[in-house]
């Protein structure tokens, strides 16, 4: 394939008379249709393949209800032609390029990686952590550490940094000594199933609308003092590809409405180990309609929504899978050192692949830009 790289702006235009194949059929294409709507990508894409059996042959609902059909690698090979151009849209794109290298009907290809293209072309621009002139949300740092393992040396070090940046700051571990995980169904499932981070996902909402202050994962690392962020009623921010992600990091005074309307949808969630739920449902999917329902837009940029400030990525979650480094800017305030405690480990291998080989993609690019100037 030839791989190649520009803006998604590029994009929109360079290849506005081709037809579009996603390889990955989960967030990412979600993504690129909603925090670009402009383009209408929407209408342009054809199938989306995955290599997740269970997928293939089912259908897919992009923005605007258009369903299109999960394919699988070799019907891709099979559909692809001179009109179509394939982006892959997944965590797991060095996985993918090594597969599809394999097929020479694919030599001439042109390639696209969405993680790259929103990622590494964007401007950067300051956005002021302070809306309101008075200080509302309380110098408290709330974790959770259920399963009474030994923590990491990382998780060890990211508390340090909270205590480094913000020396006047109290702050709470909850466990199964001091907190009651059989206040919801959801939360009691996934304890006696051993997915302690599901059990994290109700019992930082409840914690903070009881008393207030911040949530942090113990993989977060703090960069610089947070005390701007206290002048807000609440604050939330963006992960990677256009969802609000509490496991980040957030804050809010007690009883603040969005963090109780999240914690009533909790109510309707159920735990199934024997289905896979917990690991089909992450808390980023579970929570997002209650964020659109109060207005959000999907799309990363600073929002107001219910009274709660929603900042974009570059705020707390710096790190993109399978990058070799954080794209930590002048609005970083911590870096989420995301652990996939959910992941299974053929997935956690292909995260590592993509960064093993993430200098080897990158010089792809500059060949491919080389033999273009050269024509």
């Amino acid at each position: 394939m030839e791989l190649k790289h520009c803006s998604v702006q590029e994009f929109a235009h360079r290849t506005a008379d081709k037809k579009i194949i996603c390889f990955g059929a989960y967030v990412m294409p979600l993504s690129l249709c909603r925090e670009y709507e402009e383009y209408h990508f929407e209408d342009r894409i054809l199938y989306l393949a995955d290599n997740d059996q269970q997928k293939q042959g089912k259908e897919f609902t992009l923005p605007g209800g258009k369903k299109r059909k999960i394919i699988s690698a070799r019907q891709l090979v099979e559909l692809a032609d001179n009109d179509t151009v394939l982006i892959i849209t997944s965590d797991y794109f060095a996985a993918i390029i090594e597969q599809l290298d394999k097929y020479p009907q694919l030599d001439h290809m042109h390639c696209y990686i969405y993680p790259f293209m929103k990622y590494d072309m964007g401007h950067t621009e300051q956005i002021p952590a302070r809306h309101s002139t008075t200080l509302q949300i309380p110098k408290t740092i709330h974790c959770i550490w259920f399963g009474k393992k030994p923590k990491t040396g990382l998780m060890e070090q990211c508390i340090c940094s909270w205590k480094k940046y913000c020396p006047d700051y109290e702050i709470i571990e909850w466990n199964e000594d001091n907190y009651d995980i059989s206040k919801n169904p959801f939360m009691k499932a996934s304890y006696d199933a051993g997915k302690y981070g599901c059990v994290s996902d109700y019992a930082r909402l409840d914690i903070v609308c009881q008393y207030g202050g911040i949530y942090f994962d113990t993989d977060v690392e703090v960069i610089k003092n947070i005390d701007s962020m206290l002048y807000n009623e609440a604050f939330f921010g963006f992960g990677n590809y256009g969802r609000v992600a509490t496991g980040l990091g957030f804050g809010a005074v007690k009883q603040h409405k969005v963090v109780k309307k999240l914690l009533e949808a909790y109510g309707s969630f159920t735990f199934d180990q024997g289905a896979g739920l917990w690991a089909q449902a992450t808390n980023t999917i579970r929570e997002e309609p209650v964020f659109l329902e109060l207005g959000l837009k999907p799309k990363d940029m600073f929002q107001t929504v219910g009274g709660a400030s929603i900042f974009p990525s570059d705020f707390m979650a710096p790190m993109i899978p399978g990058f070799c480094s954080s794209r930590i800017t002048c609005n970083t305030i911590t870096i989420h050192h995301n652990r996939f405690s959910w992941a299974s480990k053929e997935q956690l291998q292909e995260f590592q692949k993509s960064g093993n080989e993430y200098e080897n993609i990158r010089r792809r690019f500059q060949e491919g830009e080389a033999a273009e100037g050269d024509l």
